[in-house]
């Protein structure tokens, strides 16, 4: 056994928290990679499947910065989804884990952290538009003759 005052025991559980807060931060970092190679992988499926209709945009007058433009905007809006489903669907696993622990924690109260959650909402956006780089530039490339032509 270990005697400790009320300081040190308050010391040591924050030791574990933030361990287990620093596991959770890394997880997060793990989820975000494996995010954006999905939205890549999913706008290169898009710009390979809808080839045609890139090709036809680019022949009523659609410029290159318009393709860029449009690839980026659909990547944005997939992060964007997934961001609020995500922040949705954490926010309620908080709150139902917190409404168990209230009853049994006495002077237990949710406190969200306004700040990290906007931070990382606005990463998120980051992440989406800086993978839609690459698929956005390789529809941008498409010769608007060429596909049209592809079958």
């Amino acid at each position: 056994m270990k005697v400790q005052d009320r300081d040190e025991l308050v010391h040591e559980a924050a030791g574990a928290m933030g361990d287990l807060l620093t596991l959770m931060y890394g997880l997060l970092a793990l989820g975000a990679v494996i995010s954006s190679l999905g939205i890549v992988n999913t706008l290169a499926v898009s710009v390979a499947e809808r080839t045609r209709e890139i090709g036809v945009l680019r022949a009523l007058g659609m410029d290159r910065g318009g393709i860029r433009r449009m690839i980026r905007l659909e990547s944005l809006t997939v992060a964007a989804c997934g961001t609020l489903l995500g922040l949705a669907g954490g926010l309620f696993g908080a709150w139902a884990v917190g409404a168990l622990a209230n009853g049994a924690i006495a002077d237990y109260s949710m406190a969200l952290p306004w700040g990290t959650l906007l931070l990382v909402c606005l990463v998120s956006l980051a992440i989406g538009t800086v993978a839609a780089a690459g698929p956005a530039r390789r529809a941008a490339a498409l010769s608007p003759l060429e596909a049209v032509a592809r079958t």
